[in-house]
């Protein structure tokens, strides 16, 4: 880390007040003219004698400085050694203090960044004005505070940070600085998502899962119970899906559950949530929507389903679905008792399929 760029950070790190320049040249000219004072038979050898003290002031006020500089250069170099980006801003949040690490974690070089603002360097414009609030209110406090925010890299690539902001006090009366520590958690916050994602997701065909379902589902009712507003749920089972798996094997039946899941989804809106429950059973949330939409829907899925599947090996079959459809609040205040009402609609309609079979042999 350069000198020049780390200017104020080296300040803090002082042990001992820095000498100024007038306070210097006042020693120097009054150690002398002390001595003369409390030595008046010397008087003729006065500067003499000054001469050598005064020569002694310089000297001590040259090692002084000397330890101060080794001092700022050893603090400069841990800083810079310190494997955790920092950066120190001023009061109006521009970049006073840049360490290595900060240059490798984002990209700028210390001379790039110096007297730069921090928030229009590396937050988003949406997050820049917030940001200055947040250290206009930590400045006033005197405290420390955590932000977990997205940032971007000179190359543009988006980060996740932890940042940690922590005020300094200000050296001889000056202004408090603020010293920011940086910590980048985007593997951290992606691997959460991926962890979120399979937790709710259905592995085979990336559908959500019963848990999801439950959850939307529930969220869903609230909004519906608040606004006022219909909401309808589907129950689809596959019909003797059964002869599948028996006759082509658990492969073939994974590739229909695939297909279904893709044919369902090519039938649904943007904000229909759709599931896999079980098996071969599926439903869909439709929210904003009654009993007659939601059939307008039941009839485009079964047209959907009308047409045949592939199998690995090269064989079609086709999968018959039957549906059930129950409403909110008619049939049900909750996510259970829709589901179970629904249900026995689609057990209704499959025995009609069946009823119908036998009544055609």
């Amino acid at each position: 880390m350069r000198h020049l760029a780390w200017g104020p950070a080296r300040r803090l790190a002082r042990s001992a007040p820095h000498t100024p320049l007038w306070a210097g040249a006042v020693l120097m000219i009054s150690a002398p003219l002390a001595f003369a004072a409390v030595a008046p038979e010397t008087t003729g050898q006065g500067w003499g004698i000054g001469l050598p003290v005064l020569a002694l002031t310089v000297l001590l006020m040259w090692c002084r400085n000397l330890q101060l500089k080794r001092q700022g250069a050893m603090m400069t170099q841990l800083l810079d050694h310190t494997p955790t980006p920092l950066m120190v801003l001023d009061a109006m949040g521009r970049i006073q203090g840049w360490n290595q690490a900060a240059a490798r974690l984002f990209g700028w070089s210390a001379e790039q960044v110096m007297n730069e603002p921090m928030a229009t360097l590396l937050f988003a414009e949406v997050d820049q004005r917030p940001l200055g609030r947040i250290l206009s209110r930590l400045l006033k406090e005197g405290t420390s505070l955590s932000l977990e925010q997205p940032n971007h890299t000179q190359e543009g690539r988006l980060l996740v940070c932890q940042w940690q902001f922590q005020v300094l006090a200000g050296q001889s009366g000056g202004q408090p600085l603020i010293l920011a520590t940086v910590n980048d958690i985007t593997q951290q916050k992606a691997s959460e998502l991926n962890w979120a994602r399979l937790a709710s997701t259905d592995p085979l065909t990336g559908l959500a899962n019963r848990r999801h379902f439950q959850s939307h589902c529930s969220e869903a009712l609230t909004r519906s119970r608040e606004n006022g507003t219909p909401l309808t749920l589907l129950y689809l089972d596959l019909d003797d899906f059964k002869r599948v798996n028996d006759r082509y094997g658990h492969e073939a039946g994974d590739a229909v559950l695939a297909q279904v899941a893709k044919r369902l989804q090519s039938c649904m809106r943007t904000q229909d949530l759709l599931a896999r429950i079980g098996g071969d059973e599926f439903v869909v949330v439709l929210e904003s929507t009654d009993f007659e939409q939601a059939e307008l829907l039941a009839q485009r899925i079964e047209e959907a389903m009308s047409q045949p599947m592939s199998l690995p090996k090269g064989d079609n079959v086709r999968q018959g679905m039957s549906i059930g459809v129950a409403s909110y609040p008619q049939d049900g205040s909750d996510a259970e008792a829709l589901v179970n009402s629904a249900d026995r609609q689609m057990y209704q309609a499959k025995q009609s399929k069946v009823v119908a079979l036998v009544q055609v042999n």
